[in-house]
């Protein structure tokens, strides 16, 4: 069984910056493996990109030799449509398709263009947990919610520009296929110290 491309998540992951994402073209198929700082926010992604390997019904990916098990718990309660995963070696962590959308890297697109298997370890981005909120109308009040979906109320606002530090994230609760992001108003001399919930293409990495 093939998996399908886009981000996977399992429990408490996003918070710590980690997830996974299958990138697929023609008959290849590779993985990128994003392990967060140990401490949350402050410190470099680690990055693996690597090619994986399909052989009588399982995948593995070429890098570590280690087995994918797709869809491994078809009794539990998924988003319909969506397509899960496990390592053999640990049944137990289960990572959860949250959308099917993926970009490109020039590292990633080597991998789908070789033909032998292909292993690349890479430092990823400086996660120091501060960001700015953004928007295409620089006028804009940008909701600030009450929980990681559209779908919560809006219990103030903040304006774009404005500083913020992310606590958490989470998958969307709505259809919006967006990571939210939990923030605190504590940068700036004005700081209101208030908390909530602004969508991710709302926030801009400090």
């Amino acid at each position: 069984m093939q998996l399908p491309a886009g981000t996977y998540a399992t429990t408490g992951s996003l918070y710590t910056n980690s997830y996974r994402v299958i990138f697929r073209q023609g008959d290849r198929t590779g993985i990128l493996l994003v392990n967060g700082p140990a401490s949350p926010y402050a410190g470099y992604e680690n990055n693996l990109v690597s090619s994986l390997s399909f052989k009588d019904g399982s995948a593995s990916i070429d890098a570590t030799q280690q087995v994918l098990l797709i869809n491994p718990s078809p009794d539990e309660v998924f988003e319909p449509g969506r397509t899960h995963f496990a390592l053999a070696d640990q049944p137990e962590v289960v990572w959860e398709q949250i959308n099917d959308t993926v970009e490109l890297s020039d590292v990633m697109s080597a991998c789908l263009a070789s033909i032998d298997s292909f292993s690349k370890v890479l430092q990823g981005r400086f996660i120091q947990g501060l960001a700015m909120l953004k928007a295409e109308n620089t006028a804009s009040r940008i909701n600030v919610r009450s929980g990681p979906g559209l779908n919560y109320t809006a219990q103030h606002y903040g304006l774009v520009g404005d500083e913020v530090t992310c606590l958490a994230a989470a998958p969307g609760e709505d259809s919006s296929d967006q990571l939210w992001y939990q923030v605190k108003f504590d940068q700036g001399q004005y700081s209101s110290e208030a908390e909530g919930w602004i969508r991710g293409d709302l926030i801009d990495w400090l």
